[in-house]
């Protein structure tokens, strides 16, 4: 888990901001490198709206919830390891009704509650 990447989230952050935020920052004295997924770069003016750390088990360590600008809808985003102090940036296009379920990476987006 990147404990810079934890520490740059901040409610209401666009998403793009975000990035520039973590985006050469230092970890343990070296850049971190984010690169974004290409299916990701159309939710950039998403806001963050809450986020977890990932599962252990999983290249995927921050999970959060991106508000629509809109405000009816979320998208999970995942920032995953993909090398030394390299990551990426990825989004689930489908929205949810809600912030909690773009947490729960379990739910997929037909099961929502509302």
């Amino acid at each position: 888990m990147s404990a810079v990447i934890g520490s740059s989230f901040q409610k209401g952050t666009k998403v793009s901001d975000l990035l520039k935020k973590i985006n050469g920052a230092q970890e343990a004295g070296k850049p971190i490198s984010v690169g974004i997924d290409d299916r990701s770069r159309p939710y950039m003016d998403h806001t963050v709206a809450a986020w977890t750390d990932g599962p252990p088990s999983s290249t995927v360590v921050w999970l959060f919830s991106g508000a629509d600008p809109d405000g009816h809808h979320w998208r999970r985003f995942t920032f995953s390891k993909v090398g030394p102090w390299r990551y990426e940036l990825a989004c689930f296009p489908t929205p949810f009704t809600n912030m909690a379920d773009a947490l729960s990476p379990g739910i997929p987006p037909s099961g929502r509650r509302h």
